[in-house]
């Protein structure tokens, strides 16, 4: 689990396996990931949202970048020779992925 906090949301992702094989790698077992990122307000009792994007194989959270009310987060997955690289636009009410 990651958190990362910006001035007005909290944000923690959660990695969840696929289970053996979801990968669809020929000959390999590789797993892939589907991430639940769970989105609060800073407040006494806060506005809650879960959101699930994947699959993604070796996913990593590579950046970090606080907007106030919204997070951008750079994802880096896929095999060693071949990382791609997806930014996640993370707000209280949605998430935007943008491929790179």
């Amino acid at each position: 689990m990651e958190i990362f906090d910006a001035q007005q949301i909290r944000v923690a992702i959660f990695k969840s396996s696929n289970g053996s094989g979801s990968a669809r790698i020929p000959e390999s077992d590789e797993v892939s990931f589907k991430l639940i990122i769970c989105v609060a307000q800073h407040d006494e009792i806060p506005d809650s949202k879960v959101f699930s994007i994947g699959p993604f194989l070796n996913p990593r959270v590579i950046k970090k970048t606080d907007s106030g009310n919204q997070i951008i987060l750079v994802v880096e997955a896929g095999l060693a020779a071949n990382r791609k690289r997806t930014e996640l636009l993370v707000t209280q009410k949605q998430v935007k992925i943008k491929q790179n």
